[in-house]
């Protein structure tokens, strides 16, 4: 008996050939995978491209955010000069309007030591009332109310005498 006309030789032959379909069914499917892998990847590869434009476009931006930085900066630099040029300046009127309150006052006080001594109800030295001094100023207005009703009542008897004598007549 032949090797070759054995059944287990078309066994071993159809075994063969299934095993031959079944791995060319496998390999299809394996392209398949390939396929859809590669196309993945060539997305993948494009969405890379377009996040590279938008890194590259993102530091334009901070580039040119970095130039407006620095722009402001210079003129925070040179604005910062003038607010100290400004500051001195203050100060120096600041100073001047000192001194001109120091020779005011000293003036003040001459013309206080010398020609108003006990002439005015402001200063305190003349005796009077100050002008926060309530009580004070009450005493004050009560003797001028009082001056005032004793002239109004002399007005008022003379008018009476006055009308008396015109009713006579």
């Amino acid at each position: 008996m032949s090797y070759v006309t054995s059944t287990r030789f078309y066994q071993y032959v159809n075994n063969f050939g299934g095993f031959l379909v079944d791995h060319e069914k496998k390999l299809e499917e394996n392209r398949r995978t390939i396929n859809l892998h590669s196309e993945q990847l060539v997305d993948m590869g494009k969405k890379q491209t377009q996040i590279g434009q938008d890194m590259t476009k993102m530091g334009q931006d901070l580039t040119w955010f970095g130039e407006k930085v620095t722009k402001i900066d210079a003129t925070d630099t040179k604005q910062w000069k003038n607010i100290e040029f400004n500051i001195d300046r203050l100060n120096k009127l600041q100073d001047q309007i000192n001194q001109g309150k120091q020779e005011r006052d000293a003036i003040q006080l001459k013309f206080n030591n010398v020609s108003y001594v006990g002439h005015g109800h402001d200063f305190p030295t003349s005796g009077g009332c100050a002008w926060y001094d309530v009580p004070c100023k009450m005493k004050e207005t009560t003797s001028q109310i009082g001056l005032a009703a004793i002239l109004a009542g002399a007005g008022f008897v003379g008018y009476q005498i006055f009308i008396k004598k015109k009713k006579r007549k």
